[in-house]
């Protein structure tokens, strides 16, 4: 019987395109990322040759290879005008800021014009006094401090502030009578006014008028330190006091002072006239800049 020769019956695959290679009819091979099929016996020309060679796959358009565009722990990958890119990680404290439509992402600092420079929050009722020692620096000027507080003393018990010098370690209160306050505008169920003062000089400043009936008060004040970080000369501050005393009665407090004498405050001592803390009390600082 006669032995009929059909050729190739299917096409074969031969691997990555080799110029030494003699290849036939229906030999596939790949090229650029790239896929042909061979038309003729050919050797030594190219897949791109369109008279031996007929492309069987296109490749789709280069990608970026985030393997090698990622390259340190916390890299972050955006896109910018072009493709994808690399953001290197910010500083400690800083965070992603967004730079609106058309923008690159961008690492910030966070503004420190404003700042909570010490705080603190009483667990239990057995503490007397809070310090804040080293708050106070040449870095801000202006200070404000805010608190709510209540005493297990008598009703008749006033919040008070001293002033805390000296350096790191080895700070002590001020507590000459150089303190002048004003604590006015009291008003209760029958409208009466009262207030405090020191007009002569006390070892202490006085931040409220009247802590009554054991509740809780709030209270901010504000204080300017033109020269922080040096000598002093009269430095003032001022706020307001609020308080709930009963059903009926409240009071507000509009208080201010300044001390009589140059020091270089580094910190500060908040107490009671009598008696403990309440739980629950708290007190920040803050600092501003100019």
């Amino acid at each position: 019987m006669a032995t009929i020769n059909l050729g190739r019956v299917k096409p074969v695959f031969r691997g990555a395109y080799d110029a030494s290679t003699a290849y036939v009819i229906d030999d596939i091979v790949t090229y650029q990322n790239e896929t042909y099929i061979a038309i003729t016996a050919t050797t030594g020309n190219l897949p791109t040759v369109t008279s031996n060679w007929t492309k069987l796959a296109a490749k789709g358009t280069d990608g970026t290879d985030v393997g090698t565009t990622l390259t340190t722990q916390g890299d972050i990958l955006y896109r910018d005008g072009s493709g994808l890119q690399r953001l290197a990680a910010g500083t400690s404290g800083q965070y992603l800021e967004t730079k609106g439509s058309g923008a690159n992402p961008v690492w910030s600092t966070v503004s420190n014009d404003y700042v909570k420079i010490a705080s603190s929050v009483l667990t239990d009722s057995t503490t007397a006094q809070v310090t804040f020692d080293q708050s106070i620096t040449s870095t801000y000027k202006l200070y404000k401090l805010i608190g709510c507080y209540k005493s297990t003393g008598s009703s008749s018990t006033y919040l008070r502030m001293k002033f805390r010098i000296g350096a790191s370690g080895s700070e002590s209160s001020y507590s000459s009578n150089h303190y002048r306050y004003i604590c006015d505008a009291f008003t209760d169920s029958i409208s009466s006014t009262r207030g405090n003062k020191s007009a002569s000089g006390a070892d202490s400043f006085s931040i409220d008028n009247d802590s009554g009936n054991n509740v809780w008060n709030n209270f901010q004040i504000y204080f300017y330190l033109p020269d922080a970080g040096n000598s002093e000369g009269q430095n003032s501050w001022n706020g307001t006091s609020f308080q709930e005393r009963d059903g009926t009665s409240f009071f507000v407090n509009t208080v201010g002072g300044y001390l009589n004498a140059s020091i270089n405050p580094t910190g500060m001592k908040l107490f009671l006239s009598s008696g403990n803390f309440e739980t629950n009390t708290n007190f920040k600082l803050f600092g501003i800049k100019e």
